[in-house]
C-alpha cells in the first residue's frame, strides 16, 4: 500500500496525492472544487462562446483559372537551374583496377561507337542524342525524348 503526503497549502480544498504507485503509473485524482468557482468557471466558458463583431460568412465555390494549372505550374519552374549531364556510357570497375589507372589507360564503355548518349537533369534521363562539335567545343543534338515515365 503506498502512503500520501498532503499537498503545501493543507486545507479544506487540498489534494492527497500519492508518493509512489506500484507500476509506475499514477491514478487520476478528482479536485475537490469550489461551487462558487465551478459556477464562475461555466459562465466564463459559456461567454467565450459568444465573440462579439464575428459574423460567420459562406465562401462561394472556385471558378477555374482561364488557362490549365500545368502551364501556370511550369511558368513558375522556368527559372529554375538544375544541372544537365550527357553521358557517354557507364563501366563497372573494382577498386583495384580504378586506383591502377594511369595516363594513358583505357577505360572499356558499355555502349558501341555510335549509338547515342543519354541528356540527363538532375540524374533523370530526359532525352537521347548524339555528340556534335560547335567550334572548338562538344555539343548534343537531341534525336529524341525519354517517354519512360518510370523515373529512370
Amino acid at each position: 500500500m503506498s502512503t500520501t503526503e498532503p499537498n503545501a497549502g493543507s486545507g479544506a480544498n487540498a489534494v492527497e496525492e500519492p508518493a509512489s504507485v506500484p507500476g509506475g503509473q499514477i491514478p487520476p485524482v478528482a479536485a475537490v472544487e469550489d461551487p462558487e468557482q465551478a459556477q464562475q468557471n461555466e459562465d466564463e466558458a459559456g461567454a467565450a462562446d459568444v465573440q462579439p463583431g464575428v459574423t460567420p460568412v459562406e465562401l462561394g465555390e472556385l471558378e477555374p483559372a482561364d488557362r490549365p494549372a500545368e502551364i501556370g505550374n511550369l511558368e513558375l519552374l522556368r527559372d529554375i537551374e538544375l544541372t544537365v549531364t550527357v553521358e557517354v556510357g557507364r563501366a563497372r570497375m573494382r577498386v583495384k583496377d580504378l586506383l591502377g589507372l594511369h595516363e594513358g589507360s583505357v577505360v572499356e564503355l558499355d555502349r558501341p561507337v555510335g549509338s547515342p548518349v543519354d541528356l540527363l537533369a538532375n540524374g533523370r534521363t530526359i532525352a537521347r542524342g548524339e555528340i556534335v562539335l560547335v567550334e572548338d567545343q562538344l555539343g548534343i543534338r537531341v534525336t529524341g525524348f525519354d517517354t519512360d515515365s518510370d523515373g529512370g
